[in-house]
């Protein structure tokens, strides 16, 4: 019921296309609103085919919905997301100080990519706990090889919402 209201509103907001006059022509806005197609999952392995497409797509992931639930505008346990989450080792050139709560800590880590096509690229990586936060000139100095889990890359080929996983004891042997 609710989908069908939607299709209505949407369509009815879209209907009110607008041309805007600009120097030497007319142009028509298209409408900003776009019902997202929603499909029925039927068994685990649709959703890894699904998801695995949307990926491939360069999409960022897909959220799954429990059936029959209701919107909520808030975090929710019948709503989930399901985006992929790579790793890669980084070795810390640097530290950034901490705001807020984390002022006078570790803010996040200064890191270059150390493998693959983005080598040499910088990036900051936060997600420490606070014990390391507070001892991480003694525990991670800097030349540290760490292993961060990301989301993609983004276009400048630096890891996107990068976050400290452990420190590689064991790099290159």
């Amino acid at each position: 019921e609710r989908m069908v209201e939607l299709k209505k509103l949407i369509k009815s907001r879209c209907d009110c296309m607008v041309e805007v006059a600009v120097p030497g022509r007319i142009v028509r806005v298209r409408c900003p609103l776009e019902l997202t197609e929603q499909t029925k999952v039927t068994s685990e392995k649709q959703l890894k085919d699904m998801f695995a497409t949307v990926i491939k797509n360069q999409g960022e992931g897909i959220m799954i919905r429990k059936p029959g639930s209701y919107y909520e505008q808030k975090r929710s346990g019948t709503l989930l997301k399901m985006k992929a989450v790579f790793d890669t080792e980084g070795k810390i050139i640097g530290y950034n100080p901490g705001t807020g709560k984390y002022t006078g800590m570790l803010g996040s880590f200064k890191c270059e990519l150390i493998k693959g096509k983005h080598a040499g690229k910088v990036f900051n990586a936060s997600g420490m706990d606070d014990d390391i936060r507070a001892s991480y000139k003694v525990t991670h100095p800097i030349g540290t090889i760490i292993t961060v889990t990301f989301n993609d890359y983004t276009k400048d080929g630096v890891p996107r919402h990068p976050r400290y996983l452990r420190k590689r004891g064991d790099h290159g042997l």
